[in-house]
């Protein structure tokens, strides 16, 4: 398998239609096979935007409005072959966020797991499944940091994940 490189984003928490992510995100693009927004949007154009790419694979978030909701699934996932990975935004408060999200893990038969909602990065393994939370680029309220994820994925037992300070 050849690598697979995924720009993982979530949280983006845009309130209005002229905010943009940042250079050091987009710089990104070109550099990636997949573009991945584990939710929490909150406006249509950057959906819009990214849609834009042609490389986008996305959820909706438990903040994002009705608009987007009906437009975008609650549950994604990109099929490499050899590995599965799911993209779930998530709910509730932070604490054992994983475990709240692990059963729908499970369901799909996911390898790997990007999620969002609690706004600070993390990976970890849980029951044979490996979780990653890119954070949010833009939102400290939850957050010490803004980040981003760089995620590229050699083969089921190697998957690399970089943390982008922003």
């Amino acid at each position: 398998m050849d690598p697979i490189k995924l720009l993982v984003i979530s949280d983006t928490h845009f309130a209005r239609g002229n905010q943009g992510l940042g250079k050091e995100i987009t710089d990104f693009f070109d550099e990636v096979d997949y573009i991945v927004h584990a939710g929490d949007f909150t406006h249509k154009s950057l959906v819009n935007f990214l849609e834009s790419t042609g490389k986008f694979i996305v959820v909706s978030g438990n903040m994002d409005p009705m608009a987007i909701k009906k437009y975008l699934p609650e549950v994604n996932e990109i099929d490499l072959g050899e590995i599965k990975v799911g993209i779930i935004h998530g709910w509730g408060a932070p604490q054992d966020i994983v475990e709240r999200i692990h059963p729908i893990s499970k369901k799909h038969g996911f390898d790997l797991v990007i999620f969002g909602h609690t706004h600070n990065h993390l990976e970890m393994e849980f029951d044979g499944i490996r979780y990653y939370n890119p954070g949010s680029p833009v939102d400290k309220m939850f957050a010490k940091e803004n980040t981003f994820m760089l995620l590229t994925i050699h083969s089921k037992e190697r998957v690399e994940a970089k943390f982008i300070k922003v």
